[in-house]
């Protein structure tokens, strides 16, 4: 459906390296912000213990450019989903996320939510990451939030402009 755009393979992980699941996204383009791939609903996403499910809904996800962050726009639910992660690992038609537990949600209502700072805390014990990370992951949590809350780009327009040309695009296809 999407062949003029390349095929992006994202491999996810938790810390410290362990593997959770697989999906295929297309690379819509780059901004200043950084990559953006567009997933769509009914794509198949595999999980590392042989479970397989779909994607409900077609996204954009943002995975912006040496950051401890990656971000999902959707249609409606959590409007943005941003994932504390790792800084990418990029190889050609392969990236690697690895999700350090600590998520931002912005929900259709305009609420927005922190969730899993315990588990993050509780990974750290378990795993245990240098100081310097634990830093980063807490200070990149507060900008993040006060991003969202703020409404900073791409947060308020950005986001919701490539969600909308993806859509366009997915349904002129179809």
């Amino acid at each position: 459906m999407f062949s003029s755009y390349p095929q992006i393979t994202i491999h996810g992980f938790k810390w410290p390296k362990r593997p959770t699941a697989q999906a295929i996204g297309y690379l819509l383009g780059t901004d200043q912000f950084g990559h953006w791939l567009g997933i769509i609903a009914g794509s198949v996403w595999h999980h590392s213990n042989g479970q397989q499910g779909t994607f409900e809904q077609s996204f954009v996800k943002l995975i912006p450019y040496n950051a401890y962050w990656s971000a999902c726009f959707n249609r409606s639910g959590k409007l943005i989903d941003v994932d504390i992660v790792l800084p990418h690992i990029w190889d050609n038609q392969l990236v690697e996320e690895v999700d350090l537990e600590i998520d931002l949600l912005k929900m259709d209502d305009g609420r927005l939510e922190i969730r899993d700072q315990a588990v993050f805390t509780a990974v750290c014990q378990r795993w245990p990451m240098p100081a310097s990370q634990i830093d980063q992951v807490h200070a990149t949590t507060t900008q993040i939030y006060q991003q969202l809350a703020t409404e900073a780009e791409p947060f308020k327009l950005v986001g919701q402009q490539w969600l909308a040309d993806f859509l366009q695009q997915i349904e002129a296809k179809s």
